[in-house]
């Protein structure tokens, strides 16, 4: 119970920024909220001190933020409301995640020494003694960032105890960009029966979309496993994908009705310029499960997808199911 409530608190620190802090520090703890923890043998607290780096998803900070630096990972004594902080030879980084050792005696985060680089995970004791780095740069990482850019370098990221001591973290060691959000293998296709339930195996150790059809196979609702919390909401039925599509309402011959005005009349006009094309119910389906997974573009991480490299060998090379769902290339490196 004890670490659970400064976890809590911790959090909820993370998010006043560093100079907020520095212009008015805690000097006081509320009395009810003291004897609370202090019923657990709670003395101090641990919170990481940052600006707030305006990323556009909370789990893509190390992507979309802005660099902040000069943050810190701090203790707050609860009983004097005394800020300790307990990295100050790190300067001029930025702090990310962290956590506290099950016997409350160690501290791991993750942090970040320069823009370009990845972040790494470091310990610290709670008295601000016994800093040590735990995780290093790939070798190529200089090659990487240059290649690819800083935000496709590699992370060690997230770090977290384990009760024996241990500590497990994420780690981006493979080169990445926004794929858990582009690449889709669809897996099949199951009935919804009539209370309600639909049943169905899915991958292990997959991010997987789960998708309510209509009549014509046309998404109605979507849900992902790997996001429910935070920024995200469920939207209206049929508020994305076909349902919105002004191409697939021209094409659809009255199957989508588009609830925007000024789109229902656009795809109005479309259809009748193009009222002689005439699409098979497997043609049309091509199309509306392709708008429905967010226009997948060659359903493969590997080969060249850019024109300019239009006469490369790996240059949009034919996805198949294995490739498609494959966690290695199948070309190697030297050849992509």
């Amino acid at each position: 119970m004890q670490r659970k409530l400064s976890l809590l608190v911790g959090v909820f620190l993370a998010v006043i920024t560093p100079q907020a802090i520095a212009r008015d520090p805690p000097t006081s703890v509320k009395p009810e909220v003291l004897g609370k923890l202090g019923q657990h043998g709670v003395g101090k607290i641990v919170f990481v001190k940052r600006a707030t780096n305006g990323a556009d998803h909370y789990y893509t900070e190390y992507l979309t933020g802005n660099w902040a630096p000069n943050g810190s990972i701090c203790t707050l004594d609860l009983k004097t409301g005394t800020v300790q902080e307990l990295v100050s030879q790190l300067k001029g980084g930025m702090f990310e995640r962290f956590d506290v050792s099950f016997d409350a005696k160690r501290v791991v985060f993750a942090y970040r020494a320069t823009q370009p680089a990845g972040h790494r995970i470091y310990e610290i004791n709670v008295d601000g003694t016994g800093l040590r780095q735990l995780t290093f740069p790939p070798p190529d990482e200089d090659e990487r960032i240059k290649k690819f850019g800083s935000d496709r370098c590699t992370d060690d990221m997230q770090p977290c105890y384990l009760p024996d001591g241990g500590i497990v973290f994420i780690c981006r060691s493979c080169v990445s960009k926004h794929t858990h959000l582009a690449l889709k293998v669809q897996h099949g296709v199951v009935p919804v029966e009539d209370d309600g339930s639909a049943n169905f195996v899915v991958p292990a150790e997959a991010n997987i979309f789960f998708q309510v059809l209509d009549e014509n196979y046309m998404a109605v609702q979507t849900e992902r496993t790997y996001a429910k919390s935070g920024n995200v909401a469920y939207l209206p039925a049929k508020s994305l994908g076909s349902h919105t599509s002004v191409l697939v309402a021209m094409l659809s011959k009255g199957k989508v009705k588009l609830a925007d005005p000024k789109n229902a009349e656009r795809a109005a006009k479309l259809a009748e310029v193009h009222k002689d094309l005439k699409l098979a119910p497997e043609e049309l389906l091509k199309i509306t499960n392709w708008i429905d997974t967010n226009g997948q573009y060659y359903g493969t991480y590997w080969g060249r997808k850019n024109l300019k490299y239009k006469d490369h060998p790996q240059f949009r090379i034919y996805p198949t199911f294995e490739t498609a769902t494959s966690m290695t290339s199948p070309v190697p490196e030297e050849q992509r």
